[in-house]
């Protein structure tokens, strides 16, 4: 089989037989395809290294949290305790080259522990530290990784980022007078969305430890189900979102009027040419949605009202308003 075609060729027969399975476990089962590739390519590769050499590799960001969608980059972080750089050219070029050949956008850093904590001053690396997953090489060193760097993280820089976080959060949730929830959402970046999941779960996974959305169920501020509709909407729109990278074979999260009616079809809502398919997705959509904003105010609410803040105005359901 050419070389191009193994990481597609593996993601095609797994999207042939998923549309109706979780997103959430299609993302994992599309990560773990590229975790098997990584590491076979690491595994007839590090003959170069030296006795006292230590590399692994590490998954960060989305790919770190297991949240692959079919087009989606593939980021990167080789540890290593100081190896020469020749060295590690050789280690770097033949894993990249290999997922370039294979389609995919690669991001990636080849940092000691030390150095790393070098980057901490850009939030959007900081949150790519907090879903570091190990994937392949030395586990020592990423159990050194995880001691000697992600549990020291500065307090105070993680307050800050967690202040930003909130005034984002805030913004979008409580100063709105209506809250709208877009005819053509960005799935990612728009009210509701995955970042706003994601922002609410990396404000409180450093001080709590929390491996996954599940832990978030902890917190006082939410009543017994309330994370399990929380975890609902979010693998329904991963679902969408490798719909969407599957029927436009790029990376994409703007669910536009005309792509809606494809998507609606992959998912089993009915035929792409019936109106009322497009209008059963859009209202699973608008629901799921729907209960993210809920919960999110709730949990902001849950803030405000321990400072002795004024809580934001309560909302229904009927409150919330469609941009047509």
């Amino acid at each position: 089989m050419p070389l191009q075609l193994d990481i597609t060729y593996s993601f095609q027969r797994l999207l042939e037989k998923s549309r109706n399975i979780d997103g959430r476990l299609v993302s994992r089962q599309l990560t773990h395809i590229v975790d098997s590739f990584i590491l076979s390519k690491f595994e007839s590769s590090k003959i170069g290294l030296k006795s006292g050499d230590e590399l692994c590799i590490i998954a960060m960001g989305g790919y770190g949290r297991m949240e692959m969608a079919p087009h989606s980059d593939i980021d990167l972080l080789y540890l290593h305790n100081g190896i020469k750089e020749e060295r590690l050219e050789t280690i770097i070029s033949k894993i990249n080259t290999y997922l370039y050949d294979s389609g995919k956008e690669v991001g990636h850093s080849c940092r000691t522990i030390k150095e790393c904590f070098r980057y901490l001053d850009n939030m959007s690396t900081y949150h790519a530290f907090l879903d570091a997953r190990f994937l392949a090489g030395s586990k020592s060193l990423f159990e050194k990784f995880k001691t000697n760097f992600l549990e020291k993280l500065p307090v105070k820089l993680t307050k800050r980022y967690n202040e930003i976080k909130e005034e984002i959060l805030t913004s979008r949730f409580l100063n709105e007078e209506r809250p709208i929830l877009l005819s053509e959402p960005n799935l990612k970046t728009d009210l509701c969305g995955l970042r706003d999941i994601q922002y609410m779960f990396w404000m409180e996974k450093p001080f709590r430890n929390l491996p996954s959305l599940s832990g978030l169920s902890i917190l006082p501020a939410f009543q017994r189900g309330e994370i399990q509709l929380l975890q609902e909407a979010y693998d329904f729109i991963l679902r969408v979102r490798i719909a969407m990278h599957t029927i436009t074979s790029r990376k994409t999260d703007r669910l536009d009027l005309n792509l809606q009616q494809e998507v609606a079809e992959y998912l089993g809502y009915g035929k792409k040419e019936e109106l009322s398919s497009v209008e059963k997705f859009m209202h699973v959509l608008y629901r799921h949605q729907k209960n993210i904003y809920f919960i999110i105010r709730t949990y902001l609410d849950s803030i405000l009202e321990k400072r002795g803040s004024s809580k934001g105005e309560s909302f229904s359901y009927e409150d919330l308003n469609f941009l047509k």
